[in-house]
């Protein structure tokens, strides 16, 4: 049902559902802007550079976590007591529909206005069947951009959408190329090449028309229950220095015919070799909070 979801049909109704003033606080706290966070209004006016400064702040101090749903520790909440609780006050990571919300109700309350937009991705070479993953458009100064702080590896800086225009974060290189559907609705789908490959990799394909009330709960349910997405452990973030820290279950370690396990990987920048070890099972809480500082709940 919709409220078992955390009300997304009530979310996506009003466009004015946003932290409180104490939520704001605490999160741009839990971002690293401590000094904003005493005078949010005047001191994050809803420019490009605020823009730039939460999603980039976002995206090095809350970490890509879809724990809760291998682990079936809860199901995925998005009104804002709810994502507070989770990835504020209980310093946990979330998934994009968390994620992604959880800076939308920031920036609604600095006076921007994000509007949530669905996107479908490239895995096994072909496009899931339901748009499994939602990010925000957003309007600043007559330029629309994407802001997406929740896909696990992608940008880190917003991307304008606009087609055909590289742009380069970390010596990784972004594209979107521009397509109707049927019904003559713009698609942007985002192609990657990372440094010294010659090709480009297609990432996902965001629909430049709003996600709908129904499409949310559609995705939540697909991502939770019917994807193979839920099964393992994904934990990863971005580091300031263009590397990346994650933590992966079902992984085969240089050895196919054994079993799978968890590993943890670190690459240093976008040009080194990604470094990988194999994690315990009782390393794991350890790795969570050295790497992550997550902490689990205890069942």
């Amino acid at each position: 049902s919709t409220q078992s979801h955390g009300g997304p049909r009530s979310n996506m109704e009003s466009q004015s559902v946003q932290f409180s003033e104490s939520q704001l606080r605490d999160y741009l706290e839990r971002i690293g802007l401590t000094e904003e966070a005493k005078d949010p209004h005047t001191l994050l006016p809803p420019t490009i550079e605020t823009l730039a400064k939460l999603q980039m702040r976002h995206s090095y101090e809350i970490p890509f976590d879809n724990l809760d749903m291998p682990l079936k520790l809860a199901t995925v909440r998005v009104d804002p007591d709810s994502v507070h609780k989770k990835l504020i006050r209980g310093q946990r990571g979330g998934v994009c529909f968390e994620m992604n919300h959880c800076i939308m109700y920031a920036l609604r309350c600095l006076g921007f206005h994000p509007v949530m937009h669905p996107a479908v991705v490239w895995v096994d070479n072909n496009w899931t069947s339901v748009a499994s993953h939602v990010m925000n458009v957003v309007s600043v100064e007559g330029q629309k951009w994407l802001v997406d702080v929740g896909f696990g590896n992608s940008f880190v800086e917003f991307l304008p959408a606009v087609a055909d225009v590289e742009t380069t974060q970390f010596g990784i290189n972004f594209k979107l190329t521009e397509s109707c559907d049927d019904a003559g609705v713009t698609w942007f789908t985002l192609n990657r090449k990372y440094p010294h490959h010659t090709e480009w990799s297609v990432v996902l394909k965001v629909r430049m028309a709003p996600l709908t009330p129904r499409e949310l709960e559609v995705a939540m349910d697909a991502v939770q229950n019917h994807m193979d997405f839920a099964k393992d452990h994904f934990v990863t973030r971005p580091t300031p220095e263009g590397g990346r820290i994650s933590l992966l279950s079902g992984v085969h370690l240089g050895n196919a015919a054994g079993a799978p396990g968890c590993c943890l990987c670190i690459r240093s920048n976008s040009t080194a070799p990604r470094e990988q070890r194999p994690v315990s099972e009782e390393e794991k809480a350890q790795v969570l909070k050295q790497h992550f500082a997550i902490v689990l709940p205890t069942k």
